[in-house]
């Protein structure tokens, strides 16, 4: 009875875990289709794409991924270490004063993260 206690319970801890990862990779996703459609130049797609990414909570990522997630948010603003809606002003204020190719080569590492996080979550790896 004790072992069938202990499996279910391991069982529920891991489609939970699942359903948190599968959330924070459509979020990841959707800030990455922002990147790709909007129609701004690369600064105001990185504004646009903060919306969905201030939603992710990095403590459900895997630790590699959480790391440089965390990286990314704070090249993003000089003001704060997290991205919730209250902070996109230092985001703004940041991206305003951010040259060009700085904001390209964040593009491209969250692309990377969430290529990474997506292939994670396909292969069934934390």
């Amino acid at each position: 009875m004790q072992q069938e206690c202990a499996e279910t319970l391991s069982h529920a801890i891991r489609a939970h875990s699942s359903t948190l990862n599968s959330e924070e990779a459509e979020k990841l996703g959707e800030a990455i289709q922002t990147l790709a459609l909007h129609p701004a130049g690369i600064k105001g797609r990185l504004r646009a794409a903060a919306l969905p990414l201030a939603a992710v909570n990095p403590m459900v990522l895997p630790m590699g991924i959480r790391r440089q997630f965390k990286q990314l948010v704070r090249e993003m603003t000089s003001k704060s270490k997290t991205l919730r809606a209250k902070e996109l002003g230092a985001l703004s204020a940041t991206l305003y004063r951010m040259h060009e190719s700085t904001a390209v080569r964040i593009a491209t590492r969250l692309y990377s993260i969430e290529g990474e996080f997506a292939s994670r979550l396909r292969d069934g790896r934390r």
